[in-house]
């Protein structure tokens, strides 16, 4: 019902919380890091969609997802090293349109609408909220999606590498709650 929320949810999971500052370094040294935050995609993909996973579409979906993002972002690299002058910014938005536009078309043409398969009450009465999956997908876009590409709009040519900024995550994370609570409130 949801599956396209959760790709989306997976990949702002593994490509910012799940990507630390080590990961990324890795990733413009060598191809291995490349696979390496690939292989973490895949996990999370299959970890977030556990109840789908009965369906041959959505595992050759996550395949492919996977298989791609590994192209994608070793696309990134390469251009990156082949032209220096290149504006990270460009290249960081592109990745990203990249991957979400790659997100869709696989969920919606390659795996379409599909129900979950049967899972425990007490997980499905969280797991089949919309109001908790949209809770999670703010949640990780008003904290890490937000942090990072704050940091890549804002630093100059030499800057130190990001370091992330947990006090202004808590406090967005903090008013992302507040909002969804008091919307909560409001429409029950």
């Amino acid at each position: 019902m949801y599956i396209l929320l959760y790709l989306f949810l997976s990949h702002f999971l593994a490509d910012y919380l799940f990507q630390p500052n080590w990961l990324a370094r890795f990733k413009k040294r060598a191809f291995a890091g490349t696979l390496v935050h690939g292989l973490i995609v895949g996990f999370v993909m299959m970890v977030v969609l556990i109840p789908y996973l009965y369906s041959p579409a959505v595992r050759y979906g996550i395949a492919a997802i996977t298989l791609m993002h590994v192209v994608i972002d070793y696309g990134k690299v390469k251009i990156a090293k082949a032209h220096p002058k290149t504006d990270g910014r460009v290249l960081y938005i592109l990745d990203q349109i990249l991957h979400l536009a790659l997100i869709v078309l696989i969920g919606i043409v390659a795996i379409g609408p599909i129900a979950p398969q049967s899972i425990p009450q007490a997980v499905a009465q969280w797991y089949s909220n919309a109001w908790f999956l949209a809770y999670l997908l703010a949640l990780v876009i008003g904290t890490y999606f937000y942090d990072v590409t704050r940091y890549i709009f804002s630093r100059h040519a030499g800057q130190l590498d990001y370091k992330r900024d947990y006090y202004g995550m808590a406090l967005r994370a903090t008013i992302v709650t507040l909002g969804f609570l008091l919307a909560w409130i409001v429409v029950r």
